[in-house]
């Protein structure tokens, strides 16, 4: 009779060869898929590199042309702050003169002409109030432009219009 573990010593050896085998296959698979799953990574990272890089540059033209907005809208109130004065100063001017022609109507012993030129002056007077009261309020609108503009570019999402309630 022969020998069992001799029969199966080529059936072991063979067994142990296939084993081997599987055994340098599936470390040849690791192997290649750790070098796409690195080079899907260094992929990734070059991505991510060149999204930052465009971020970063949209975030400074942005930057520089909101501080260019900024610094539009700024010297706008500044003109419009020094305009507002001026106008301001000649409203308050008017204001004293027409304060004193109506003292000067109310006091006794006035002649029918003066009285009837103080009457026409005053007239005049407040009329050119009216003027300058209506160039005051046209005046404010460039800064309420300015700030409609600045705030129109400033936003990124689009304008929407929608009823409020």
């Amino acid at each position: 009779m022969a020998n069992p573990i001799a029969l199966s010593a080529p059936t072991i050896a063979l067994t142990v060869l296939k084993e081997g085998f599987s055994l340098c296959q599936s470390i040849m698979d690791y192997r290649q898929r750790t070098m796409q799953v690195e080079l899907a990574r260094e992929q990734m990272h070059r991505q991510a590199d060149i999204k930052t890089l465009e971020i970063q540059q949209e975030f400074e033209a942005d930057m520089a042309r909101l501080k260019a907005l900024s610094s539009a809208f700024h010297h706008t109130l500044q003109q419009s702050r020094k305009d507002t004065k001026t106008k301001a100063q000649l409203i308050k001017g008017l204001e004293r003169q027409i304060s004193i022609t109506i003292e000067t109507l109310g006091t006794p012993n006035l002649s029918p002409e003066v009285s009837h030129a103080l009457s026409q002056a005053l007239q005049m007077l407040i009329s050119q109030q009216s003027g300058l009261y209506q160039d005051f309020i046209q005046q404010s609108q460039p800064a309420v432009n300015a700030l409609a503009i600045f705030t129109d570019t400033v936003r990124t999402a689009p304008r929407t219009f929608t009823d409020v309630r």
